[in-house]
């Protein structure tokens, strides 16, 4: 085959190989290709602060934290950028525990509190509170929980790192207080700027992502297993979860 030929042929090969390379190593993509997949998936640059908040909130919901990022600016982002992979981990492993729950119908009031207690960044809404040009405030809250876990006695009682709950967020509680961010507008092109410090820093999330985040999904994982093979109690799942969570630090 002449050398002319021969460069289609290699041409198209080395497409093909990039392609899958970008497709199964998302971290190998240039910043151009980055912003084709995230197009595809659905998340273009925000054109407005609902626009920003709106597609912000889904992709928290469809655990899509490379997607996230784009929405986001600031000290926050640069944390949240740090922590993407460790927290995306952990919340799949929370959905599929949850799945699994489902699935088995067996059901627990505490362990939906402890599993959403470990959500890094849990599905969120949004108020508006003022506008102006060029910048809005807004409050991103979790209101729908508060009546969904008031009643659940589910102190957790046990070594837990103060650090892995809600571990992408500045507040610790069973369901967090609402927070106050801004949404600021560059150029037509509107990010949410998440506060880093008020009842803690985010930096402590991080860290503690980094450090036993790993740790925590597998033990979540290792608890969603054994009820899929095993017959289990309420019980029985609360006193597997609450072990392989002690394990994990």
């Amino acid at each position: 085959m002449q050398a002319t030929k021969l460069i289609p042929v290699i041409l198209i090969g080395g497409l093909i190989l990039a392609t899958g390379l970008f497709y199964f190593v998302p971290n190998s993509r240039p910043a151009i290709v980055k912003k084709w997949f995230l197009q595809a998936r659905g998340f273009s640059n925000a054109t407005s602060a609902e626009d920003a908040l709106d597609k912000l909130r889904k992709a928290i919901e469809k655990r899509d934290y490379e997607a996230a990022e784009l929405y986001l600016s600031g000290d926050y982002s640069e944390l949240f950028g740090k922590a993407r992979e460790n927290s995306r981990n952990l919340a799949l492993s929370i959905d599929e525990l949850r799945s699994v729950m489902k699935t088995t119908k067996i059901s627990s009031d505490k362990v939906d509190l402890w599993l959403y207690w470990l959500d890094p960044f849990p599905a969120f809404k949004y108020d508006v509170k003022n506008k102006s040009e060029g910048e809005t405030t807004a409050a991103i809250n979790w209101n729908d929980e508060a009546g969904r876990f008031r009643n659940v006695t589910g102190d957790i009682g046990f070594k837990v790192d103060a650090g892995m709950l809600h571990s992408l967020l500045p507040v610790v509680s069973a369901v967090p207080a609402p927070i106050l961010v801004k949404v600021k507008g560059h150029e037509g092109v509107w990010k949410v700027e998440i506060p880093v410090v008020l009842d803690r820093h985010v930096r402590d999330g991080v860290q503690a992502l980094e450090k036993k985040g790993g740790n925590y999904a597998s033990g979540i994982r290792s608890t969603k297993n054994k009820l899929k093979t095993d017959p289990q109690t309420k019980s029985d799942l609360e006193h597997d979860l609450r072990r392989s969570l002690e394990d994990s630090n």
